[in-house]
């Protein structure tokens, strides 16, 4: 008789919050950039180019009750190298919902608080 091996969802597949726990989390959004400096050769195209002001934003949206302040802080977030602004924070009440927030944030790894 064959083997027969168990299905195995990979890593990618994961259902739920995976980057924050704690609090009840219902989602979290987060794109990193990078802008670039271009240098263009004789030709017109583009000979050299400089990557400069690394950074991602997100936003993280829940429930029940967060810590979160705007200004200098911990996005609660995965990794949090060099600097990180909260940059807003909103709270929400409905009759028809549990009380909510969300906040959006930018992470400089680079950065440092003066």
């Amino acid at each position: 008789m064959p083997t027969v091996t168990p299905f195995v969802l990979s890593s990618a597949l994961e259902f739920g919050i995976q980057s924050n726990s704690g609090t009840f989390i219902q989602k979290i959004s987060n794109k990193a950039s990078v802008e670039t400096a271009e240098l263009l050769n004789g030709s017109g195209e583009v000979g050299r180019a400089w990557p400069f002001k690394n950074m991602s934003k997100g936003t993280v949206k829940g429930h029940d009750t967060t810590a979160v302040v705007p200004g200098v802080g911990d996005s609660g977030v995965g990794s949090n190298s060099g600097l990180t602004i909260i940059n807003d924070l909103t709270n929400e009440e409905e009759n028809t919902t549990p009380t909510g927030w969300e906040y959006s944030y930018t992470v400089y790894p680079a950065g440092a608080a003066s």
